[in-house]
C-alpha cells in the first residue's frame, strides 16, 4: 500500500491538516523513510546529472510541509473537500501581502 492509499485509508481520523501531516510522518518513520523524491516533468526520460539528481530528493519531514505534498493531495480524487479549504488556508497563509 503506497503512502496516499494509507493517508486515504485513514482520512476518517484526521479533523485537520495537522493531524494528517503528523500521520504522515509517522508513517514515513514506520517504513523508515526519510527523503522522497520529486520527479520533475521537464526532465522526461534524460538522465539526470548528479547536481539534479540530489536537488530532486526532498526530506522527508520537510516534504509533509511543502506544496509538492499539498499538490499531491489535492490531485487526488480521494481529497474530501474539508483538506482541499486547509490546504488552500495554509498556502494562503504563507503569502505575504
Amino acid at each position: 500500500m503506497t503512502i496516499l492509499d494509507t493517508i486515504f485509508a485513514n482520512i476518517h481520523r484526521f479533523t485537520t491538516l495537522d493531524q494528517l501531516q503528523e500521520f504522515t510522518i509517522q508513517e514515513l518513520n514506520r517504513r523508515h523513510i526519510n527523503a522522497v523524491v520529486e520527479y520533475r516533468k521537464d526532465l522526461r526520460y534524460e538522465p539526470m546529472s548528479e547536481e539534479e539528481d540530489n536537488e530532486d530528493y526532498i526530506d522527508a519531514e520537510e516534504w509533509i510541509s511543502c506544496r509538492a505534498f499539498y499538490r499531491t493531495l489535492l490531485a487526488d480524487p480521494r481529497c474530501p473537500q474539508w483538506l482541499e479549504k486547509a490546504i488552500v488556508w495554509r498556502v494562503l497563509g504563507e503569502e505575504e501581502y
